[in-house]
């Protein structure tokens, strides 16, 4: 994959210094790592083409034009301009050829990881990837970032596929657990993961399954079970609605509001929590908290509070409870459909591994937390058709 873009006439004088430079740390860090000595240089020179990259990313929000004047090839800009009310075209570019310094920073990456397997350097080889992942937990953070999700991805993939071959330490951070750091911690700590991001995160964690199951990568499919059941004990599966309710609205009660008032309120938040365990989609899951904003203005309306009186903190409670049992639900999906596939490739062993992973058969007591395999055709039966 890595390629030299220095020598494209595709770029601008400003883009070729930028990538020349790019080039020559790569080339220079590509050497240490070869000779096994001085890695805190190469952690350094590591650091120096993150900080770049993580420039461009953060441009890409704060000056969307002065990112589109240092990334975007000239094809890519030519061509958006004689098409501009076709966007589709553009796919007509690979996402590499699109966003060449970008690309170009990843290609250093994922030279020196290759350097660091042949020289079996383990230190640079999982700094590197701890970069890649970085710089995808950057881009995670932002709508709108699906086209250098679409670059980095291909990176993430050759890596992870190498270190595995290589038998190297890197594999698994960068075969399924950046998908739990990313979007499991980033929902938990505050929603750092941009939820409009979760459909091209989850279509590159499927196509890491697909690999693993098909190639037969039977420590990483475990590692990856036991990491996500791991990550899943933040689940808050009650519901606080009904709660958030009862302290906001009963105890600031407004006399003079019709009886009738408050029996929708509470019947539109009886409504709210019962369809939490049926939220499977981003749909849905926008539907839910579209509802629960007017509900929860609704109350508002109708007790004698003012709005210092409220916490902001109770409703963001339930806002993160039903995001987090939302990313539960998903994972019930992902599951799903892993063991679908395992069933197409017979590997009945996985199946056995992912079903029996709480309750071992020989174990005499079962495991604490939420387990996201269907437990029977019912459950099995209503994620599908959801």
């Amino acid at each position: 994959m890595p390629r030299k873009f220095f020598d494209s006439p595709n770029l601008s004088a400003e883009q070729s210094t930028l990538v020349h430079s790019l080039e020559a740390i790569g080339d220079l860090l590509l050497h240490e790592t070869a000779k096994r000595k001085r890695n805190s240089i190469v952690f350094k020179g590591l650091q120096e083409i993150n900080t770049i990259l993580l420039s461009l990313i953060q441009l890409k929000q704060t000056n969307p034009s002065k990112f589109r004047s240092l990334n975007q090839s000239i094809d890519f800009s030519e061509f958006a301009k004689s098409n501009p009310e076709d966007a589709s075209l553009l796919s007509e570019l690979s996402p590499s050829d699109q966003f060449p310094v970008f690309s170009s920073g990843l290609d250093q990456l994922l030279r020196i990881h290759e350097g660091s397997l042949e020289a079996k350097n383990s230190d640079v080889s999982s700094r590197s990837v701890l970069i890649i992942i970085d710089l995808l937990q950057e881009l995670a953070k932002e709508s709108q970032s699906e086209s250098l999700l679409s670059v980095l991805f291909p990176y993430l993939s050759a890596a992870s596929h190498r270190a595995e071959a290589a038998r190297d330490g890197s594999a698994f951070p960068a075969t399924t657990r950046w998908f739990i750091r990313i979007v499991n911690r980033g929902v938990a700590n505050n929603s750092r993961f941009h939820l409009s991001n979760l459909p091209i995160f989850e279509r590159h964690l499927f196509g890491d399954i697909v690999w693993i199951v098909s190639d037969h990568k039977t420590d990483l499919f475990e590692r990856f079970v036991s990491a996500a059941h791991d990550s899943l004990l933040f689940d808050e599966s009650p519901s606080l609605v009904l709660t958030f309710i009862n302290d906001v609205g009963i105890r600031h009660w407004d006399v003079q509001t019709d009886k009738d008032t408050w029996h929708d309120i509470f019947q539109d938040a009886t409504r709210l929590e019962e369809s939490l365990p049926y939220l499977f989609n981003l749909e849905d899951l926008d539907r839910w908290l579209k509802t629960f904003a007017l509900v929860g203005a609704a109350v508002k309306a109708n007790s004698k509070v003012t709005e210092n009186e409220i916490e902001q903190d109770s409703e963001d409670d339930v806002r993160r409870s039903c995001i987090r049992n939302f990313l539960f639900h998903r994972f019930q999906v992902i599951f799903l459909a892993m063991g679908a596939f395992c069933l197409s490739r017979n590997r009945t062993d996985f199946i056995n591994y992912m079903w029996e992973y709480k309750q071992p058969q020989d174990a005499d007591a079962t495991w604490i937390g939420d387990d996201p395999v269907p437990i029977d055709v019912t459950s099995s039966m209503t994620i599908y058709f959801s």
